[in-house]
């Protein structure tokens, strides 16, 4: 987690505003840094508020460190120390060599769905509470914990400002980010030698990471974010060739082919450049509707299954019996937080009674409404390849153990998650 910024060193000096010639009381000398600061948040304000078409906001921005090695132990993991700090694979992004990074604030950072994620961000000379000068950068968030929208290292902090400390408002946008070009997109294993786990950071991408899976001898797996830019899977142990596929916040793919010969393979191994096949991005995923058919990939691989009126995941085939219908109360796009309607191929509705799960009746009713949660806590829509909790009535999760469905799981992980495919 990034550390609180530095304390503005000597007088908090603040420009002019637009509407006055004269620096307001609040920050003339002896105003001190929290009056300056508060007058700040009333004209700049802060949170990512829309600024037009553009998608541009508006925020505030402080300076983090000026240490070279900040970013280790940084919360997305992309220079773990485990693993070399800077020297690791995952490091390998031009942002994080040239110091062109920031940790960002919880709403920006989103339980770690910003990480690796890159924006514009800029200064227009407007006041701050440090003299400075108009500048802009291309900066991406490899950590946590920022008391304003950026906390940025100095290098960067001084590209955008001309200064090396205090507190600026600043414009940002979300753009694609410039990768490595001598190593390409990378995975990079960070708890290895394990073959019924895995956790993994993918980097050197021009987006941040949606969804990720995991196929270990041609079968695969769902994984789930643990924490920043890590995603982990529960695995049935046995061995095969290793290969991941990434879903990026755009919609593109990533496909990691023929990464690994086998699993498992020890921690700090990755495949990147001539490591593996080249990452092909291919076109954005395909984004669901009231109406649509989809399957259901539980975390074994297999697809929720209706054989009369028995649900189960027990078999891997793409037919009829794994074809379900989102239906819900409104037309229109399958948001996370929506709740909808299964139908199977019967006609019938997926149905919860209890902790049991069925595929029992034509008509639906509170018993056959899901709650449809996005399992990356990103929210938005439901896309070809997107992770997603279903929450029966109940309250209780649907899970999946030994090939059985039930309604009767509390929490948020594999067992739980289910990836919906067109």
């Amino acid at each position: 987690m990034a550390a609180q910024s530095a304390a503005a060193l000597g007088a908090w000096l603040c420009l002019a505003s637009a509407a006055s010639a004269a620096p307001p009381d609040a920050c003339r000398a002896g105003g001190g840094q929290g009056a300056c600061e508060n007058l700040l948040l009333q004209v700049h304000g802060q949170g990512h508020v829309s600024r037009g078409a553009a998608a541009s906001f508006s925020g505030l921005m402080t300076m983090w460190s000026d240490s070279p090695t900040t970013v280790v132990g940084g919360s997305c993991e992309y220079a773990n120390a485990a693993q070399g700090g800077l020297a690791s694979t995952a490091a390998a992004s031009p942002y994080v060599q040239s110091r062109a990074y920031c940790a960002a604030d919880d709403a920006l950072y989103r339980s770690g769905a910003a990480c690796g994620s890159c924006y514009r961000v800029s200064y227009d000379g407007s006041t701050a509470t440090n003299a400075g000068r108009a500048g802009s950068l291309v900066v991406q968030i490899v950590d946590s914990g920022s008391a304003k929208t950026f906390d940025c290292h100095m290098d960067a902090f001084e590209q955008i400002t001309g200064a090396r400390t205090g507190i600026f408002p600043v414009t940002y946008e979300a753009v694609d980010c410039d990768v490595s070009s001598s190593q390409g997109p990378a995975a990079t294993v960070l708890d290895g030698m394990n073959p019924w786990h895995a956790k993994v950071v993918f980097s050197n991408l021009p987006q941040s990471v949606a969804t990720a899976t995991m196929a270990v001898g041609g079968q695969p797996h769902a994984m789930y974010r643990v924490g920043g830019a890590t995603w982990s899977v529960s695995l049935p142990g046995s061995p095969g060739a290793t290969s991941f596929e990434v879903v990026l916040e755009g919609g593109a793919r990533a496909a990691f082919d023929a990464c690994f010969e086998t699993w498992p393979v020890a921690t700090g191994a990755s495949c990147a450049g001539s490591s593996a096949a080249p990452v092909a991005l291919a076109a954005p995923a395909r984004c669901f509707a009231a109406g649509d058919a989809v399957y259901l990939r539980a975390h074994t691989g297999k697809r929720v299954t209706a054989q009369d009126e028995d649900i189960h995941a027990k078999w891997d085939h793409r037919g009829s019996p794994q074809t379900w219908t989102l239906a819900k109360d409104a037309a229109g796009e399958v948001l996370s937080g929506d709740s909808v309607y299964l139908k199977a191929h019967t006609g019938k509705h997926m149905t919860i009674r209890g902790e049991s799960v069925q595929a029992e009746d034509e008509a639906h009713d509170g018993s056959q409404r899901l709650v449809l949660e996005s399992a990356d806590g990103q929210g938005g829509r439901i896309c070809d390849g997107s992770a997603v909790y279903l929450k029966a009535p109940t309250g209780k999760r649907l899970a999946v153990r030994g090939g059985d469905v039930h309604a009767n799981s509390s929490d948020g992980g594999g067992r739980q998650r289910f990836v919906v495919e067109q």
